[in-house]
């Protein structure tokens, strides 16, 4: 019986610690609201390469930042569920064949679908 009361007061005890935590941060009324980030801001071309290795938001990370080391690339965004990577790109300067390939190296497979387009 003993073990059960204390147990009860543990329970409580952490129940009431746990209901207001002053440790944690306030936000300050004088912080600014987050910004969502937009894709390809600057309304560059894109191409649009499938890639049937993306499998969850880890492999879409993964392939973002492999493609942002290719030249030309301005801004990169990939979509687990669509199974698609779509490059900004600087007009000239992209090469699609480099990105394919960086993507079929990591993922097995890569298809450019939608070359440079406005």
């Amino acid at each position: 019986m003993r073990t059960l009361s204390a147990l009860a007061l543990l329970s409580l005890g952490a129940m009431i610690g746990c209901a207001e935590n002053p440790t944690a941060p306030v936000a300050s009324p004088e912080a600014p609201a987050a910004q969502p980030v937009v894709f390809n801001a600057g309304g560059n071309p894109t191409v649009e390469i499938d890639v049937p290795g993306l499998h969850c938001e880890h492999c879409s990370a993964t392939a973002c930042e492999l493609l942002k080391d290719v030249e030309g690339v301005v801004d990169v965004k990939a979509d687990p569920e669509t199974k698609k990577a779509t490059i900004a790109v600087k007009d000239g300067e992209f090469d699609s064949e480099a990105a394919r390939t960086v993507l079929e190296e990591q993922f097995g497979e890569a298809t450019v679908v939608d070359g440079a387009k406005s």
